[in-house]
């Protein structure tokens, strides 16, 4: 077989794997190949390349997946990482081998129509927001390439970042809020412990994940006001950037006496979490959007069918856990609650809004949530304009009916 290049290492399945440096410089490889000649042939194009480099002072060609990988490496701590992998990995079958000079708006249109045309494994392709996803994830390794890494001549590995064009997210669904009925319909069908949660939701702002994982820990007694608080630690959530803590801030939430009573009757039921799985021990709820969500939703879809006589909204046959947070910020509208009070109500980003509160800034979310609780009741009539696009017509959903 002849001697071995050193760099080369065979991987358990007989495939080979470029992993030498020369001149400082990183050379890594997976070929994917059992042929050591084409493993071989690989490291000495891009020894060549370093040297021609150092000798001339050019930049060495680099390929995408070469950039990818140190930019994970780099960026192991960050938050989102985990979904930035997953970016990576599909984009990876476009453009891993290909430079990172040849990455831009033309040759991307080949993995942007890829990605959104129906494939064998998948009913439909991604959606706009998801290929926009990756897409920006390619941008942020070029950046470094051309901002922040440099070779041993000092040379950045890109000359310049490519400015990539998002795809128009023409297919992005639009918030659907609940009126009254409808959650009294959908909150009917739920189990009891995720009709729990999706009042919570509704009264808290609270995001799915920070609601599904909340600890007792977290909650802080507010003497002065004889009540609590729960504030969501900063670092709470994980790598992958899903689990709880959008902004990387401490996330207050307050409750309204509907959110509060929920806690309270959930007090004693588990030592750590609020909201502990019913079916895995010390652990605690995964989801609210799982199977039981969608059963419930399209038995409540149909009772609207049986009970109102027409065909459900389009939104309420298909209502996200992320619209009872648009819900509960139109219900705080609709009573007169300030833009100010429902960023933090809601957990929004506001470089104007404090994350350390008194007494009587916590008395005043409180009165703030507190008033959708009787909304339905004390306020007037609300009617939702809907636009049909298709009919050019337009009508109008009564916002109506009991808690």
């Amino acid at each position: 077989m002849g001697k071995r290049s050193s760099g080369l290492n065979q991987a358990p399945d007989g495939t080979w794997i470029v992993d030498k440096r020369v001149l400082g410089q990183r050379i890594y490889k997976r070929t994917g190949s059992s042929d050591r000649k084409i493993a071989e042939a690989y490291l000495v194009q891009q020894e060549v390349e370093i040297r021609r480099g150092a000798l001339l002072g050019e930049r060495r060609t680099r390929i995408f997946r070469e950039a990818a990988l140190r930019y994970v490496e780099e960026n192991a701590h960050k938050r989102g990482i985990v979904r930035e992998i997953i970016a990576i990995k599909q984009a990876d079958p476009f453009i891993g081998t290909l430079p990172i000079d040849a990455i831009y708006n033309e040759t991307l249109a080949v993995m942007k129509k890829a990605l959104a045309t129906k494939g064998a494994k998948k009913k439909t392709g991604l959606k706009a927001r998801s290929i926009n996803i990756i897409l920006g994830t390619v941008s942020r390794v070029l950046t470094q390439c051309a901002r922040r890494w440099r070779d041993e001549n000092g040379l950045t590995w890109l000359s310049e970042a490519p400015i990539i064009d998002p795809v128009p997210e023409t297919d992005k669904r639009k918030p659907y809020p609940l009126s009254w009925a409808e959650q009294k319909l959908l909150l009917s069908e739920l189990e009891p412990n995720a009709a729990d949660l999706v009042l919570f939701l509704l009264n808290s702002g609270a995001r799915e994940q920070e609601a599904c994982k909340l600890e007792w820990d977290w909650e802080i007694a507010v003497p002065e006001l004889d009540t609590s608080v729960f504030v969501v630690p900063a670092e709470f959530g994980g790598r992958d950037g899903t689990g709880g803590v959008k902004n990387g801030e401490d996330r207050l939430i307050v409750m309204n006496s509907v959110a509060r009573s929920i806690i309270d009757g959930r007090r004693g039921k588990h030592k750590r979490f609020v909201f502990a799985s019913p079916r895995v021990k010390d652990a605690p709820l995964y989801r609210l959007n799982n199977s039981g969500w969608r059963r419930a939703r399209a038995r409540a879809a149909a009772r609207y069918r049986d009970e109102v006589g027409t065909e459900p909204p389009a939104g309420f046959a298909h209502v996200r856990v992320h619209d009872l947070k648009h819900t509960l910020g139109r219900r705080l509208r609709a009573v007169g609650v300030g833009f100010e009070t429902r960023q933090v109500l809601l957990g929004h980003s506001n470089g104007s809004v404090t994350t350390h509160y008194s007494a009587a800034e916590i008395r005043e979310l409180i009165t703030a949530a507190e008033q959708v609780c009787f909304s339905h009741t004390d306020a007037p009539t609300l009617t939702l304009i809907v636009s049909n696009a298709k009919s050019r017509k337009s009508h109008a959903r009564k916002l109506t009916g009991a808690a």
